[in-house]
């Protein structure tokens, strides 16, 4: 079964219905049976859905798949900060969607079947909800946890996860809540074996970011050369394959020249997004795609800020030059006078040569004044 909704593809396993039905064994009546299965369907899809609308949000494009036990929302790989954010977002949808049952339910104060559908859908909001934020992996909240403690502290996640579900599952088969207890201690088994084969797990990720090293210098090489198409393919090859932030930027920084050339500054955005620790050269790609898609004003602001933040950077003499290209000669002298004592010297030689070719005298002498200090500027202007 496969559909679109809110534009996002999902796909729902056989396996899904199957498991739903089982869980739902305790009820005896066919109606609470149903009911039961179409609210899990609900509670499963407006979790997902959080997960892909925050995904979304983010400038990449997510696919639901429910599965056997619950779902899953793919997406492009995203900064750590934004995954761990992508991951929370699916409880609180849960948490959103029981807050509205509970005012209906407040509202209508149902009985009988009703009441006993309620309590479905407060199980499978509040109830899963917070089961998906405990600190076990690969949980919500076992993401989370992955995301705060970060790569370098990645087997102390599976170390947590296996002590949480070891205890959680001792704790739900001591209580005869037999289907959670056994769930709880196949999380742990998976986090135990995590835990053991972590040195070969580090293995193999050196073995694929070294591939995706290689595949990502392929396609800068291409892209210097102007083979745009062959260079995309490579970068979005080895995009996925990377486990290190870095190798995945620079990835992305290939996609972000390409596009510009094409002058597709959405997608040179979209990319730009996803960015995991942006430099300053990002920025400046940043504002020119605002420029290409229209928003001029927006790509000089950014600039400027960077510019104000870090007047020895490249961000002012990208910003010089824009202002020169559209004629705000103006807006350059006054910028170039206020960062005088700290700006680059050949963003300010840029200024002096633009105004000296155009014969703008007047200019000239006021730029010649605000670079009292800068000696070798003052005298070429």
């Amino acid at each position: 079964m496969s559909f679109r909704l809110f534009g996002i593809p999902v796909q729902v396993r056989m396996m899904f219905w199957a498991t739903a039905l089982l869980l739902g064994l305790g009820y005896r009546t066919p109606t609470l049976l149903g009911s039961w299965v179409a609210v899990v369907f609900v509670a499963v899809m407006a979790h997902e859905l959080g997960h892909a609308l925050a995904a979304r949000a983010f400038g990449v494009a997510p696919a639901i798949e429910l599965i056997a036990f619950g779902g899953q929302t793919t997406s492009p790989p995203l900064p750590r900060f934004r995954h761990m954010f992508m991951a929370a977002a699916g409880p609180l949808a849960s948490f959103a969607l029981g807050a509205v049952a509970l005012g209906v339910y407040a509202s209508v104060r149902p009985t009988g079947v009703a009441l006993a559908v309620f309590q479905q859908v407060f199980v499978t909001t509040f109830g899963w909800g917070l089961l998906n934020l405990v600190p076990v992996w690969p949980l919500d909240g076992g993401q989370v946890m992955r995301d705060l403690l970060g790569p370098k502290r990645e087997r102390a996640t599976f170390i947590v996860s296996a002590l949480v579900a070891g205890g959680l599952a001792a704790l739900m088969l001591r209580f005869g809540v037999l289907f959670a207890g056994i769930l709880f201690a196949v999380m742990c088994l998976r986090s135990v074996q995590a835990v053991i084969s972590y040195p070969e797990l580090q293995a193999r990720a050196r073995a694929a970011e070294a591939i995706a090293l290689r595949g990502v210098e392929a396609a800068e090489e291409l892209a210097a050369r102007g083979a745009d198409d062959e260079a995309e393919l490579r970068a979005l090859t080895s995009l996925p394959l990377a486990p290190s932030p870095e190798v995945r930027d620079r990835a992305r920084r290939v996609l972000v020249e390409i596009n510009l050339r094409r002058d597709d500054g959405g997608r040179a955005l979209t990319v730009l997004s996803t960015m995991e620790a942006p430099t300053m050269e990002d920025d400046i790609a940043r504002a020119q795609a605002l420029d290409v898609v229209g928003r001029r004003e927006e790509a000089f602001a950014l600039l400027r800020d960077r510019a104000d933040a870090a007047p020895d950077g490249p961000a002012l003499g990208a910003l010089l030059h824009g202002l020169v290209a559209v004629d705000r000669l103006d807006d350059a002298l006054e910028l170039a006078g206020r960062h005088a004592g700290s700006a680059p010297r050949d963003s300010l030689a840029f200024l002096v040569d633009e105004l000296r070719r155009r014969g703008d005298e007047a200019r000239l002498r006021a730029l010649r004044d605000a670079l009292g200090d800068r000696a070798e500027l003052a005298g070429d202007a």
